[in-house]
């Protein structure tokens, strides 16, 4: 399975937000300047896929995640968000098997201030950080994950970030049956 996480800044629209390359993409997610992709990969699936963005965002963060055996079924995909805080609240997920991979992704942009530092996350514990991203100072974007052993509810995760965030995007994304497998690089 591929998983595309694509958020863009502000003043993107959701219709200039795309992707292409291989076999059909199925948006799983598609809310505010977010979107989430899924498939099963193919047998001839390209070396790279395009994404696009529109309506004036000075960037997009992008990350790829390749899952190994998964269900074929959809991801499950639970979101939230909310402004001004250190902390991103992942919501919880209720596994729909014993070894379902639990994938946490944040983003956060810090337009409160005129120069502001560039933004790191800390990922709660007992989760993996695979991948981190920013564009210029103000947007930032994380991906961990964790291998579950149980059905379990795996609770509210919590990323800290280093400086206080204007605008926060929290996602719990579930794969069934499935181990991380890899991540592509973020554009």
């Amino acid at each position: 399975m591929l998983l595309a996480l694509q958020w863009s800044g502000i003043g993107t629209t959701l219709a200039g937000m795309t992707i292409s390359g291989g076999a059909t993409w199925i948006n799983v997610y598609s809310s505010g300047n977010t979107k989430i992709w899924w498939k099963i990969a193919g047998g001839s699936e390209p070396t790279s896929y395009n994404f696009t963005h529109t309506g004036g965002a000075a960037g997009s963060i992008v990350f790829m995640v390749a899952v190994q055996d998964p269900l074929s079924a959809p991801p499950t995909v639970i979101a939230q968000g909310h402004t001004n805080n250190t902390q991103a609240f992942t919501p919880s997920l209720t596994p729909s098997g014993e070894s379902d991979l639990d994938i946490r992704w944040v983003t956060g942009s810090d337009r409160t201030d005129i120069s502001p530092p560039p933004i790191f996350w800390t990922p709660p514990a007992g989760y993996t950080s695979r991948v981190e991203a920013r564009v210029t100072d103000e947007m930032s974007a994380i991906l961990a994950t964790k291998q579950l052993s149980s059905r379990a509810p795996t609770g509210t995760q919590i990323f800290t970030a280093n400086t206080p965030l204007f605008s926060l995007g929290e996602f719990t994304i579930g794969v069934g049956s499935s181990s991380f497998s890899g991540w592509g690089m973020p554009i």
